[in-house]
């Protein structure tokens, strides 16, 4: 020892300090205070750990979570509500978790994004989640940040799914998992970003929502072909109030071998009107053959029973032998039942909803009747947004919707002015608009009094014709 520790001077080798009396034997230095107060640290800083790592993670309700709760780690059990959705510049995921008190986004950032994937975790609507990640409250909303791919288990919603058919899937079955068979009828992009496949089965048909952005969480699908025979486990969401599928990853679309009957053969008389979006597969005696502007009507009979079967232009064109449809000859069809009452309420409930939903605060509706002997013209005018002419010239088209920014938040399906038209055609007439941009639209539907309405009476019921289809 070199300086006694109490008065900082040279004690030489005595065992007391000569200068300040000191005893210098029971001294402990610095040194060893220091190396004993870093070993309690790492001691205490142990035991910390070894309780922390055990101790369970609270659970919360979301409808719980506070302002006091910023920061806090905790447990949320539930089930994916929306999502996921995908950055790919940031590669970040995000997804919402619902529990019986309420709903929470919940967020993932690259690392752990990456970890999902590689671990084939990334969740899906409808499936059972546990979580457990740093809660973000803003005011006064919740969110939820995943630290880890540890921190989350699943339970996929379509494991062990039953096999349903499709026209029993309802707005009730929404999240729920289930598996269906039918036939591609129709493959579809309605907007950048989003592929529909229509699937059917005899019972109805149904369409498969699969947003492209989501092809490096979920994988790429198979190659599909209209006229395939698929089947595809997902789960039920909802487009506004139309029942669809979602996919929980690509590879959940499968070929089958053996071709799915979507048609069932079905006596003439036993069709009826709550068949209607059912595909059936029926035979009779053709009456009568009418040409109208958008196809051909087919009236078939068996007994005293009738149908009407309406064959659409580009179908018929393409009918091999067209002559040979002719009274007194025997016709199967194929077709999907619908219940064609009504029509001029759909036509009316249609303009006027789209009237509505794109005209400004405190606009107008102006509905006019007019007509003569041989027609009946209906105008319905709005002071709305208005059309380009470009615009204008696809509005009648399947699931046209106009994307800009005066109708970023105006959510519709595309198809109530494409059934306008449709309606129209089949009574001899045919749907027009004219539009001024932020001035507003006439939309004008022209009737003819003379067409013949494809509706069939039975004798008891107005029962509905068939719509024949390739």
């Amino acid at each position: 020892m070199s300086t006694c520790p109490s008065c900082g001077r040279d004690p030489g080798l005595n065992t007391r300090c000569p200068h300040c009396g000191a005893d210098l034997k029971r001294r402990v230095s610095i040194r060893t205070y220091g190396l004993i107060a870093i070993a309690v640290a790492v001691v205490g800083l142990g035991v910390l750990w070894f309780f922390a790592t055990r101790a369970p993670i609270a659970a919360v309700k979301i409808a719980a979570i506070q302002a006091t709760s910023n920061y806090a780690y905790v447990q949320i059990d539930g089930r994916v509500s929306r999502g996921p959705n995908y950055n790919p510049t940031a590669q970040a995921l995000t997804f919402w978790v619902r529990d019986d008190t309420g709903e929470i986004m919940v967020s993932a950032f690259r690392e752990v994004t990456q970890e999902l994937i590689a671990a084939d975790q990334v969740p899906a609507p409808g499936d059972a989640v546990s979580l457990q990640g740093t809660l973000r409250v803003r005011e006064d909303q919740p969110s939820l940040t995943l630290d880890s791919a540890k921190s989350l288990t699943l339970e996929p919603a379509t494991l062990n799914a039953p096999l349903r058919e499709i026209g029993s899937l309802q707005l009730s079955d929404v999240l729920a998992g289930v598996r269906v068979q039918g036939v591609v009828r129709a493959i579809k992009n309605p907007f950048d970003g989003l592929k529909l496949i229509t699937l059917r089965d005899a019972t109805g048909a149904i369409d498969v929502a699969i947003p492209t952005e989501l092809e490096p969480l979920i994988g790429a699908t198979l190659p599909l072909t209209l006229g395939q025979s698929v089947e595809v486990a997902g789960t039920v969401t909802a487009f506004e109030t139309t029942p669809q599928l979602s996919l929980r990853r690509g590879r959940d679309i499968t070929a089958l071998t053996e071709r799915v009957e979507f048609a069932r053969p079905t006596p003439l008389e036993n069709i009826t009107a709550d068949m209607a979006g059912r595909w059936v597969r029926v035979q009779g005696i053709v009456d009568d053959v009418s040409p109208f502007s958008a196809g051909v009507r087919v009236t078939l009979s068996r007994g005293d029973k009738q149908l009407v079967v309406v064959i659409w232009q580009d179908v018929w064109d393409r009918s091999a032998d067209q002559s040979a449809i002719e009274p007194g000859a025997t016709l199967a069809a194929s077709g999907e039942v619908n219940v064609f009452r009504g029509e001029l309420e759909i036509i009316l409930n249609n303009l006027l909803t789209n009237a509505v939903k794109y005209n400004r605060p405190g606009g107008r509706v102006t509905v006019r009747l007019t007509g003569d002997a041989d027609r009946v013209v209906l105008a319905v005018t709005d002071t709305g947004i208005g059309l380009t002419p470009e615009e204008a010239a696809k509005l009648f088209n399947d699931f046209v919707r106009i994307r800009n920014d005066k109708t970023r938040d105006i959510t519709g399906s595309g198809l109530g002015l494409s059934v306008v038209r449709k309606l129209a055609l089949l009574y001899g007439g045919d749907a027009t608009v004219t539009s001024t941009p932020d001035v507003g639209s006439t939309f004008t539907v022209t009737l003819r009094r003379t067409a013949k309405p494809p509706v069939v009476d039975d004798g008891k019921s107005r029962t509905a014709p068939l719509a024949a289809g390739n």
